[in-house]
């Protein structure tokens, strides 16, 4: 839906089980709704979420708000996630052992290395392409430059690359977002002294067919269903990153800023020049 200044947004989205729920309600005088009938609605439902688009209008007069712009809707959101991020930083003192300030501090910044690296790298080519917005941007290209170098990658044993710096950020989330059973390290159970009879080795199968050649266990499906458990791949990372984290943030929102500024600088002296 088109909302104020331009700026388009999404009306919420109803959750497809209070959807069908309306529906049945709705025509509950008429009969309940077959399952043929809600797996087919689902289906609808999952087409329209995937099919929604956005028009964007490339403007065509001189004044044009940075607001209404893609990148300007892309900025502001920059700054909002950057002020949430410096919250919950605010909030990891006094936090004690609750984790949900961390936990705010690991998804923020891993939804930027994930989402924002690709739109600095989009900022560079551009730059590459266009020397005048190389040089109307230089100073806060160098200012996120200087942000991510004063990340402490001695500390962390690596070298200053943007795919390091993702790769670190990864890894310190994953044990909060995706670690359930209760288990640090991997687990190792000693069968040297346990009676593990094999039923049969294979050997010389056609080159590429892994699954079936080796030694299988008499009891391999269990023991196969055993080697699914698997832990996340976990590196802490200490609060000096994550303060730092907030410039390499704070530089890169106002890299694009800037290069939001310039093009409605050029813009406008495109259209004055005509």
């Amino acid at each position: 839906a088109k909302v104020a200044n331009g700026v388009y947004a999404i009306k919420k989205i109803v959750p497809i089980e209070d959807l069908l729920a309306q529906i049945s309600n709705d025509v509950a005088e008429q009969g309940t709704l077959s399952e043929e009938d809600r797996r087919e609605i689902a289906k609808a439902y999952d087409e329209l979420l995937d099919g929604a688009t956005m028009d964007v209008i490339i403007p065509t007069g001189k004044a044009v708000r940075a607001e209404g712009t893609t990148l300007g809707q892309i900025v502001g959101s920059l700054r909002s996630q950057t002020s949430e991020y410096r919250d919950a930083l605010r909030a990891l003192p006094s936090a004690g052992e609750d984790n949900q300030s961390l936990n705010e501090v690991l998804r923020i910044a891993y939804n930027f290395s994930t989402d924002v690296l690709p739109l600095i790298f989009l900022f560079m080519s551009i730059c590459d392409l266009k020397p005048l917005i190389f040089w109307c941007t230089v100073d806060k290209q160098w200012a996120l430059y200087s942000a991510f170098a004063s990340l402490p990658w001695s500390a962390l044993g690596r070298k200053e690359k943007l795919e390091g710096y993702q790769q670190i950020v990864s890894q310190a989330r994953n044990r909060a977002f995706h670690h359930v059973l209760p288990f640090d390290a991997t687990v190792e159970a000693d069968l040297s002294n346990s009676d593990v009879r094999a039923e049969k080795i294979r050997l010389f199968t056609p080159f590429g067919q892994k699954e079936a050649r080796g030694v299988r266990l008499k009891d391999q499906d269990l023991a196969d269903l055993f080697g699914e458990f698997s832990r996340a791949k976990w590196r802490p990372v200490s609060n000096v990153f994550w303060h730092a984290n907030l410039d390499v943030m704070q530089a890169a929102t106002d890299l694009a800023q800037a290069v939001l500024d310039t093009l409605i600088l050029v813009h406008k002296a495109r259209k004055s020049s005509r």
